[in-house]
């Protein structure tokens, strides 16, 4: 009697979404891979032997590979898996067919006209419990969002200080009038009035997300060029942590909780803090004559941490700590550190909030046109599910579909389409 395996998408908006993103869209091969999956059942190697003819690039994959793709990714989003004996046939699913299968479709075809990058580099690779992808595509609908608000405020802003003034000048004679309008300049425009870009703490109230990890995907965003994000102000660190207790004793320092921190990686960071905390009780032991320079560096430390972090080597920033430990990623010793000060072994001193400022670029307008096409389908998806009669499917839903249709109809076009994206695919693997 044959198995059928089927995952669901969820029914909530956001996590169908992030399931979405994190398992096809992110990716250019998962979504060559789900076009060329259909409504007949598939053996791994049909499937494999239908790519190999798009593109050689599967030739070179191992069938090892193929069964990650389909068994780890997408059949969390629209493919079944059935399972007699020791065969296993795929098949799309009604939501892969009629959903995901056209939303990869349409991110292949508009990444492909409209961009020289491609889903890796922009979304990101990593599919944590974080949903990253996912993550990565709000952020930038939100930076998106706040800076046309921005500008259509201050463009209100302009319009009306320009009605006033033609007011005002049409009340002077007609003479007057003549020249006074002459005289209206361009720099009433809000652009040159205003440098138009955002602060991270509205950024992060909008979207309800921490600024350590918000800094940490804005990073990564500013290196695909479509915001620009300034380094030097985000690197003004806000909180400062140094070591509080006695001698360390390794298994009282409970585990942080997130196995993929390794215990290394938690001892160098203890260590580190550890070595620190004597400075300034030797400092302490200088000659009277410095007593007095030590106390305005003491006041001096307390107004700005980062004086202290400089001066006297015990009070650190996570990012500093990220610095000198050469840590893979930075949010190691952010989340390590917030553990130990939770835990009661490190205390905190906190700095003046430095303001970091973050601009959009037009690429990234034009990049959330796609995100937001995307959330539209999502949402119509979710809300048929309440329907009791189907809906008809939305224009928007039934371009997408055509676009599917015609990535996999073998023409010439479809060819040129699908090589271009597997090879931005590889290059972004060797980044």
């Amino acid at each position: 009697m044959p198995i059928i395996r089927r995952c669901a998408l969820p029914q909530n908006y956001e996590e169908r979404l992030a399931r979405i993103y994190c398992s096809v869209l992110n990716s250019a091969t998962n979504s060559v891979v789900m076009l060329y999956l259909n409504g007949n059942e598939q053996s791994l190697p049909e499937l494999r032997e239908a790519l190999e003819q798009v593109n050689p690039f599967f030739l070179k994959k191992k069938p090892s590979d193929f069964k990650a793709i389909i068994s780890g990714s997408l059949c969390r989003a629209g493919v079944d898996s059935k399972i007699d004996g020791e065969s296993i046939m795929y098949t799309l699913n009604e939501e892969g067919r009629y959903l995901v299968r056209p939303l990869a479709a349409h991110t292949l075809m508009w990444f492909y006209h409209n961009s020289d990058s491609c889903p890796e580099i922009v979304f990101g690779k990593d599919c944590g419990p974080s949903n990253a992808p996912y993550q990565r595509a709000r952020l930038m609908m939100c930076i998106n969002d706040l800076f046309r608000e921005l500008c259509e405020g201050l463009s209100r802003e302009s319009s009306e200080r320009l009605t006033k003034k033609l007011s005002e000048e049409s009340s002077e004679d007609s003479s007057k009038e003549s020249l006074g309008k002459s005289s209206i300049k361009l720099s009433e425009q809000p652009s040159e009035d205003h440098p138009i870009s955002l602060e991270l703490d509205q950024i992060c109230k909008k979207i309800g997300m921490q600024k350590p990890y918000a800094q940490h995907i804005l990073y990564k965003i500013a290196d695909t060029g479509l915001i620009s994000y300034e380094h030097q102000e985000a690197n003004k660190e806000f909180v400062f942590y140094r070591w509080k207790g006695g001698e360390i004793v390794y298994p009282q320092i409970k585990w942080i909780g997130v196995r993929w921190i390794g215990e290394g990686v938690v001892k160098s960071i203890v260590d580190y803090l550890y070595e620190r905390r004597g400075v300034d009780k030797l400092k302490s032991h200088d000659s009277k004559s410095s007593e007095s320079s030590e106390g305005l560096e003491s006041s001096e430390r307390l107004e700005n941490p980062e004086f202290s972090s400089e001066s006297s080597g015990s009070w650190v920033s996570p990012r500093q700590i990220w610095k000198d430990l050469k840590l893979g990623q930075r949010n190691f010793a952010y989340t390590v550190v917030t553990a130990l000060y939770n835990q009661g072994y490190l205390e905190q001193q906190k700095g003046e909030m430095r303001k970091v400022q973050v601009k959009a670029s037009p690429q990234l307008n034009n990049l959330c046109g796609l995100l937001s096409d995307i959330n539209i389908v999502v949402r119509e998806s979710i809300e048929s599910l309440r329907e009791e009669e189907r809906k008809e499917q939305s224009k928007l839903l039934k371009m997408m579909q055509s676009e599917a249709i015609k990535l996999t109809d073998g023409s010439r076009e479809s060819k040129t389409i699908i090589d271009e994206m597997v090879r931005r695919h590889v290059e972004a693997l060797e980044r």
